[in-house]
């Protein structure tokens, strides 16, 4: 019982600590634009049976964070020793030396895979990987891992599913870890959660979208004043028209009317001027 009590308090201090520093790797993406991420939240394993190896295979380098550059690992470094958090370690990107892929390592045969083929991230990081993993072979068995890393001319460093690792100088490292199976469940976890972030988006949108019978009844409703806008539009029509035609007629009068005056005109001269000349006589 004290035993399961000692471990249960050690596992609250380890969650304690792993909530603390993402806290503060959130911190630093916020404040320091060179800031990428923890390593094994910009790479995802193409299957599930790798990721015990995978996880093997970074060691410490599974819990760094990958950084633009050395300047940005020190800003990230004080704001650590500021807020009292453990230590962490720092991939610079641009300050890290990386060994180019030996491509004969792609065509071992068998299971053997190189480590970095089995996952999958963004061009950007690539050196971070290559930095962590380097030439490592993976392999479903153990016995074809020591095979292949004593069994050729060029030792290599191969690691198995079970997550046992053979290092080039004929070290071995395996057995059982809790702390290494829960490290390799991050994988998973983050596939899950951004799959919960596209289910949640993808509700949110559906929320927002309206209803079959809501769309089909404000299409009713479109149509509808679509037909009372065309009556409108031909009523408006014949009364332009009729406007129209008396517009017409009264141009027509007012032509009469003039015509009429222009002919009248001479007479009123000429009934003035008799009018001048009786006057006179009188």
């Amino acid at each position: 019982l004290n035993g399961k009590l000692r471990e249960a308090k050690a596992d609250r201090k380890q969650n304690e600590r792993e909530a603390k520093s993402l806290e503060a790797i959130a911190s630093m993406k916020r404040l320091f634009p060179g800031v990428h991420g923890r390593l094994t939240e910009l790479i995802k394993v193409s299957q599930k049976k790798y990721e015990l190896a995978v996880i093997t295979v970074l060691g410490r380098e599974a819990d760094a964070v990958v950084v633009e550059d050395a300047k940005t690992a020190q800003l990230c470094i004080q704001l650590l020793k500021e807020q009292r958090i453990s230590p962490m370690q720092f991939i610079p990107l641009k300050e890290i030396r990386v060994q180019a892929i030996n491509e004969r390592l792609r065509h071992l045969g068998g299971s053997a895979r190189l480590c970095v083929d089995v996952l999958q991230f963004d061009k950007s990081h690539e050196r971070a990987i290559l930095f962590a993993c380097s030439d490592t072979v993976v392999c479903d068995t153990h016995a074809e891992a020591k095979k292949l890393a004593f069994g050729g001319q060029q030792r290599l460093k191969c690691v198995s599913l079970d997550g046992t690792l053979v290092d080039k100088n004929g070290r071995l490292t395996g057995g059982s870890s809790t702390g290494l199976s829960e490290k390799a469940n991050r994988f998973s976890r983050v596939d899950i959660e951004n799959a919960r972030q596209e289910k949640m988006k993808l509700e949110d949108e559906l929320n927002a979208m309206k209803n079959l019978t809501t769309l089909m009844l404000e299409e009713q409703e479109c149509l509808d004043s679509k037909t009372s806008l065309e009556k409108d539009i031909q009523f408006t029509e014949a009364d332009m028209k009729v406007m129209k035609d008396k517009l017409d007629k009264l141009s027509r009068d007012k032509d009469v009317i003039v015509k009429s005056l222009s002919e009248a005109k001479p007479e009123l001269e000429a009934a003035k001027k008799a009018s001048k000349e009786g006057a006179s006589a009188v």
